[in-house]
């Protein structure tokens, strides 16, 4: 069974870097949503960052929203 899904940011040198990890499923929403909010609140670097989800160890459509949410991905981002 899948983790408890977990996100963390390090900024170095003006380069943010988010680790994303676990499971980002619907069984995980309210924990996927207090990470998002807490993200949302504690993040003002600016600059240049890098995403690393190679640790999400399942995505649903629920951890894709929040993900989008959290990272601003969006369809123009992705072409």
């Amino acid at each position: 069974m899948a983790g408890t899904p977990l996100l963390q940011a390090q900024t170095a040198d003006g380069h943010l870097r988010l680790t994303a990890a676990g499971a980002w499923t619907a069984p995980n929403a309210a924990e996927l949503e207090r990470l998002v909010h807490e993200f949302t609140v504690d993040s003002s670097a600016g600059g240049a960052a890098s995403i690393d989800m190679h640790a999400i160890e399942r995505l649903d459509t629920d951890g894709g929203a929040a993900a989008r949410e959290t990272f601003g991905f969006s369809r123009a981002s992705s072409r």
